[in-house]
């Protein structure tokens, strides 16, 4: 069974505490937030579902790359390493705000397009100048495709 309790600041906290799990709080602005988490939450620990996402919600991907390029990186052959601090900075200005728990497919394909933007208009001028030598020696021999 759930308690919920109002906090000092205002807030509504909600605790439960079932037998042979481990306790889940969580405060919300709204004692209905919390009285709606708390039974959600007790029908997927009873239900043996409920996954406990608070580590996930304070951690950043800012700070999971950070953790990343601390421990993992120094691993690699220096060749490796740069082109992953590289990476981690164009990742870090475009999914750093989001936390673990928030990144959803959408951020991540937002992300994809603007990189795959980003190849095509550094590669333009080389597909600009490839189709202009391609028109001008099909003009010139009298080439059709």
């Amino acid at each position: 069974m759930a308690t919920i309790v109002k906090t000092n600041s205002g807030t509504w906290k909600a605790i439960i505490r079932i037998a042979g799990h481990p306790l889940v709080t969580k405060t919300f602005r709204i004692k209905r937030d919390a009285t709606d988490w708390s039974r959600t939450t007790e029908d997927e620990i009873i239900r043996g579902v409920y996954i406990t996402k608070s580590h996930s919600e304070k951690t950043t991907i800012a700070k999971a790359l950070d953790r990343y390029l601390k421990e993992i990186t120094p691993t690699k052959k220096p060749s490796s390493q740069k082109p992953e601090i590289r990476r981690e900075k164009i990742v870090r200005k475009h999914l750093g705000k989001y936390s673990l728990a928030s990144l959803s497919a959408a951020n991540v394909a937002q992300y994809r397009d603007i990189c795959i933007l980003i190849l095509h208009i550094y590669h333009l001028p080389s597909l600009l100048l490839r189709g202009s030598i391609k028109s001008l020696l099909m003009s010139t021999f009298n080439f059709t495709t």
